[in-house]
């Protein structure tokens, strides 16, 4: 909840609203759709696309606002706790409230192409807000003195987020590493 939490204080070119596919009840007229606080902000939309990782839950949610629907949804992974990738097409679907919503196939993997390692920590706009790390290029890593270290030891930024950080940092790494490689080989070739 504090991510939620700390993405609202923000002032951000959007709604947010969350759901959750265990607790979300949809009932078959029209005139209580309307009071959903979901179907209430997408009729006001016109064509909606959900998109994200692979078993977040957005065939899930297709069929909550659309319970004749009926689209393939995987069981929960015993491994990971988390949905498996199961929509392989993506799929248009008009609502009787007045918008349309495309379910599409989840996104396994992305890769970044031309974000420098110290760059990365940019793209996790609730850390802004933190005061500044003791040193102006902390990577957050293992710096003493890092305020995003201590923030994640205190539980205001999640384990799971700090570890999304950390993979996308040593992508970053890999990425430039290779860039440097094939740019000493493109100079190799040219002597």
């Amino acid at each position: 909840q504090s991510f939620l939490e700390n993405l609202r204080k923000r002032e951000l070119p959007f709604e947010l609203l969350s759901t959750s596919s265990i607790t979300y009840t949809n009932e078959n007229d029209v005139a209580s759709k309307a009071r959903d606080p979901l179907i209430e902000v997408f009729s006001k939309m016109g064509t909606l696309v959900l998109m994200g990782p692979s078993g977040v839950g957005k065939s899930t949610l297709t069929n909550r606002l659309f319970p004749d629907l009926g689209q393939r949804v995987g069981a929960l992974s015993s491994a990971t706790g988390r949905g498996k990738h199961t929509t392989t097409h993506a799929s248009l679907h008009d609502h009787a409230a007045g918008f349309s919503l495309v379910d599409t196939p989840g996104i396994r993997d992305f890769g970044l192409t031309r974000i420098r390692p110290e760059e990365v920590s940019r793209y996790f706009p609730d850390w802004s807000e933190a005061p500044p790390c003791r040193f102006r290029n902390c990577a957050h890593v293992n710096e003493p003195g890092c305020v995003v270290l201590a923030c994640r030891d205190a539980g205001e930024i999640s384990s799971s987020t700090y570890k999304v950080y950390l993979n996308l940092l040593d992508e970053a790494k890999r990425v430039e590493e290779l860039a440097i490689e094939r740019k000493r080989s493109d100079n190799n070739r040219r002597r």
